[in-house]
């Protein structure tokens, strides 16, 4: 699979979607100050939000849809790296964790459903490598409590990123403190520690 599959993505998803930024940097507006995500040079990605209120990305649902069917995680971005393709379904949180599965898991059927209609029209079923990411935002500068981490730990991640199981996910996710970018490209090292 190429990149024909980021593009296609990326004309699937109405622009008013699509993150602020460009081919390499995108502003995720959730939780001040904004996440700066950024992938790989030479990498083709796309990142889009659909948890945004106004327009609804799911017109078709009525004003009350049944509990947790209008969830979202924050944002969701696909990444084709030296011939991988990465999902990257991202929720932001400056309080407790919430609701995060069930945004994040939101987050994955959509995403299967457009991997699923790839598949069908263009007879490729792409082999894609799903990474859950929870990012905590400091609220009124204050850091979220919780277990910290040292420079250099033992799974080869570094400060402010631990590795964290989520329960719907096979594989590995990662949980980011207090961090303003998102560097996917030591996020897809890490991975390839955990896969080999």
């Amino acid at each position: 699979m190429s990149s024909d599959f980021i593009d296609t993505i990326k004309r699937a998803i109405a622009g008013r979607y699509h993150l602020r930024g460009g081919e390499r940097k995108w502003i995720l507006e959730e939780g001040e100050p904004p996440t700066e995500i950024h992938v790989p040079n030479k990498a083709a990605a796309i990142a889009f939000s659909l948890d945004r209120p106004d327009p609804k990305p799911f017109a078709f649902f009525s004003c009350s849809p049944p509990r947790d069917f209008a969830k979202m995680c924050d944002a969701i971005l696909f990444c084709f790296h030296e011939n991988k393709t990465y999902l990257f379904l991202t929720e932001v949180k400056t309080g407790n964790e919430g609701d995060c599965d069930k945004q994040l898991v939101n987050g994955k059927l959509f995403c299967d459903w457009l991997i699923a209609l790839y598949s069908q029209h263009k007879s490729l079923n792409p082999h894609v490598i799903v990474v859950p990411l929870l990012v905590w935002k400091p609220r009124h500068n204050s850091v979220h409590k919780g277990t910290t981490t040292h420079r250099g730990n033992s799974d080869g991640t570094e400060d402010g990123i631990e590795k964290k199981s989520f329960g719907e996910f096979d594989g590995c996710g990662f949980e980011i403190r207090n961090k303003p970018t998102v560097q996917i490209f030591k996020l897809i090292k890490y991975l390839e520690h955990t896969i080999i």
